[in-house]
């Protein structure tokens, strides 16, 4: 499922209007990677995270913004370009590409959704950019403005082609030194 910022904001409205108290409060008590590990569908993600030693990266205060992956997105990927960064029982793993892609789902600072424009840029902690869109009607999306579709070669393994979009199941999950998004694909550098 994906969100819509009418349908994020029609939620968020209808919890105030009912009087219901949001659980902000103890998620804003945990970093990124409390937020993500209490949520329990980031354990790829948090496991390359840890491999790659990026965990110590998003205990710092921060503020960052974490697009991260679900595991289901890391089962959209070739299983070959996973095995080639994070190594196997036979190769050693790549470090430097794979920090590059963890980090390319951080941007430092918060960008909560509801400030997002239609279209904008943010600078990633490994130097490249993502962008956000805002499409009237459709899902909020995050994406490499370099090429916005299909990825052929370079990054991946094999030439294999992955999508570069990733629309936002879930927006704005607050945490102590940021917040974070939940997106359906592994966004490549």
């Amino acid at each position: 499922m994906t969100i819509t910022r009418a349908g994020f904001l029609r939620g968020a409205a209808c919890l105030a209007l009912a009087g219901a108290a949001v659980p902000a409060a103890r998620a804003a008590d945990r970093d990124v990677l409390g937020v993500l590990a209490a949520r329990g569908t980031f354990e790829r993600f948090l496991g390359l995270c840890q491999r790659a030693a990026v965990t110590e990266d998003l205990k710092a205060p921060g503020p960052f913004t974490v697009f991260a992956p679900t595991d289901a997105a890391f089962g959209r990927i070739p299983a070959a370009l996973i095995n080639e960064l994070a190594g196997t029982g036979e190769h050693a793993p790549d470090m430097v590409r794979l920090r590059a892609l963890l980090l390319f789902h951080v941007a430092p600072g918060v960008h909560r959704s509801t400030g997002w424009t239609n279209t904008q840029e943010l600078q990633t902690l490994n130097g490249a950019k993502l962008r956000v869109d805002v499409p009237q009607g459709e899902p909020m999306r995050v994406l490499n403005p370099t090429n916005p579709t299909l990825y052929t070669g370079g990054f991946g393994a094999g030439g294999h082609a992955t999508n570069r979009i990733a629309a936002i199941e879930a927006a704005d999950l607050a945490a102590s030194n940021g917040v974070v998004h939940a997106i359906d694909n592994v966004l490549l550098p």
